[in-house]
């Protein structure tokens, strides 16, 4: 694996989501279905520091046009905190934006069920990057997952599904 062509994120235990998706507000426009309240309770940092290392392409690739239910155990996908550092870090070392063409999907599931996704919306009037959901068994050409290619040890596990990201 050439670490050179990746993307290396540390998930700091100590910040809340909420003040992660403030500091990418600074940089970028930002749409998020969800409060900083929300943002909290349904996105808890990890319980210690996660550092994975995630490729660096401009779409997300793995699993396209696959619905979480099918992925879901397959990989270590991407968290939505994992995204908000790689699009930050992604843009600063590319200038352009990842998933200008399509969604990724997260590890995290909400308490209804629903799966959080994340992109960068290009058309003119809505420019930003957009925070959302989506239904669990829903798939699309357009939709993929970020998966960690190197990890460290992690302990992230969703409080509503109570699924563990399992190191490979």
């Amino acid at each position: 694996m050439n670490l050179n062509t990746m993307i290396k994120i540390t998930d700091n235990s100590k910040i809340p989501t909420s003040v992660l998706m403030k500091k990418l507000e600074k940089k970028f426009k930002v749409y998020s279905c969800w409060i900083p309240e929300e943002l909290d309770e349904n996105f808890p940092p990890p319980t210690k520091n996660t550092t994975r290392y995630f490729s660096e392409e401009q779409e997300s690739s793995y699993h396209k046009g696959k619905s979480w239910d099918e992925i879901k155990d397959k990989e270590p996908m991407m968290t939505l905190r994992e995204y908000i550092l790689f699009f930050q870090e992604y843009y600063r070392k590319n200038g352009i934006y990842p998933d200008e063409k399509g969604w990724t999907l997260f590890r995290d599931s909400l308490p209804s069920g629903e799966v959080a996704c994340g992109f960068w919306n290009p058309y003119p009037l809505f420019r930003k990057v957009k925070f959302s959901w989506n239904g669990s068994v829903y798939s699309h050409s357009f939709m993929g997952a970020r998966i960690a290619v190197s990890n460290k040890p992690s302990d992230i596990k969703c409080p509503h599904c109570g699924l563990t990201i399992n190191e490979k």
